[in-house]
């Protein structure tokens, strides 16, 4: 039997129908066979560290289960960004989907290809403030704090609104 893996998830995008690819990708995930546990708000956010004149952020937070492994639940996420039609630009440039791998279990995987946990989510208020909302307790196993603790010392970094 295949032990069931709990994933934190960062979606985002600022693209086209922005919360539309969000909804979009969560129900792909979950019609192959993952269970949603919680969702955070959807939130707009500043197109940080991005080239002049980017549009702003949609991003939101999940956690899923999943009896996929690590590297199939990466390779998953790839398929749903490209069945949405997520063209690689480039770093620091717009896309129309984009989902992250933050955490999975308590594992920690440094590989050529899965950084777990996600290794640029501290620094992101976009991806913190959300997994906050539905997870406030979850501890960083290489930090050692908690998301909230992480979240205090980003708040004021760049503008954030969480939308109704």
């Amino acid at each position: 039997m295949n032990k069931k893996h709990t994933y934190y998830l960062s979606l985002g995008g600022n693209e086209g129908d922005k919360v539309g690819f969000l909804q979009q990708a969560k129900k792909v995930l979950l019609e192959r066979g993952n269970t949603l546990i919680s969702e955070s708000a959807f939130y707009q956010t500043e197109p940080f560290e991005m080239e002049e004149g980017t549009e702003p952020f949609i991003n939101q937070a999940l956690i899923i289960e999943s009896k996929l492994d690590p590297i199939d639940f990466l390779n998953l996420t790839k398929k749903i960004e490209k069945s949405i039609g997520r063209i690689n630009k480039g770093e620091k440039k717009s896309r129309n989907i984009d989902i992250d791998i933050l955490f999975c279990d308590d594992l920690v995987i440094q590989s050529k290809n899965l950084n777990i946990p996600h290794p640029e989510m501290v620094k992101r208020n976009f991806v913190i403030i959300p997994l906050e909302e539905i997870c406030p307790n979850l501890n960083h196993p290489i930090l050692n704090k908690s998301i909230t603790e992480i979240a205090q010392s980003l708040k004021d970094n760049h503008w954030i609104k969480k939308l109704d």
